[in-house]
């Protein structure tokens, strides 16, 4: 469970959970689509994509 940033005690939760690894070379992320929980009458829609930890340097 995560929020998101806040201005004027304004914010949204959301939790979720990411896909399964999609390859990227020869490292991988993942993918989250949800909504944020209701605040102020409103929701909001999103995707993310986790990042790749040095995505050019050597795998461990």
């Amino acid at each position: 469970k995560f929020r998101t940033d806040f201005y004027e005690n304004h914010f949204h939760e959301f939790r979720g959970k990411t896909s399964l690894a999609i390859p990227v070379g020869d490292r991988h992320v993942h993918f989250l689509q949800s909504v944020t929980e209701v605040s102020d009458g409103h929701f909001h829609d999103f995707r993310v994509a986790t990042l790749i930890n040095d995505p050019i340097g050597e795998e461990a």
